[in-house]
């Protein structure tokens, strides 16, 4: 069970100290499931050096999709979660960055008094594809921002 209490701790630390930037959130999660994903291999020593590697190799590969996911595609972002049904997969491209999105919003429901809506986007670029599951919020101006 090591696996599930890194990750826990290192969201409950992220979700208090909040991010200043949409590549700061995505260095944060890659470390937090790059750490994950390394503390499966090895044992003792290690172990800590695959959890080290995993965390600084998702820290970087997370950084890079949030720096290129641009204020255009963050309101596509938002305004399918606004506007589209629970499990309806909307796609598209960005002619700028020639980046493809797939974006799937999941059943909102309340968290302290927040409307929020769970969510799976796929990120297609250089020739490489990510995938994002997390969680977004309304916040006190009934804009849609990435919690977890």
């Amino acid at each position: 069970m090591k696996f599930l209490k890194l990750p826990a701790v290192l969201v409950s630390v992220v979700l208090m100290s909040g991010c200043q930037s949409q590549q700061d959130f995505g260095r944060v999660v890659g470390g937090i499931a790059g750490a994950g994903i390394g503390s499966q291999f090895g044992k003792g020593r290690g172990n800590t050096v695959n959890t080290v590697a995993g965390a600084l190799i998702g820290s970087y590969i997370g950084e890079q999709i949030g720096k290129d996911i641009d204020a255009k595609n963050r309101e596509k972002i938002a305004q399918v979660l606004e506007t589209k049904p629970s499990g309806n997969q909307v796609a598209w491209k960005d002619p700028d960055t020639h980046q493809s999105f797939v974006l799937v919003p999941k059943p909102s429901f309340k968290r302290a008094k927040r409307i929020c809506r769970p969510f799976s986007l796929v990120v297609y670029m250089n020739n490489q594809q990510y995938v994002k599951n997390g969680i977004a919020c309304r916040n006190r101006y009934g804009q849609w921002e990435v919690v977890e």
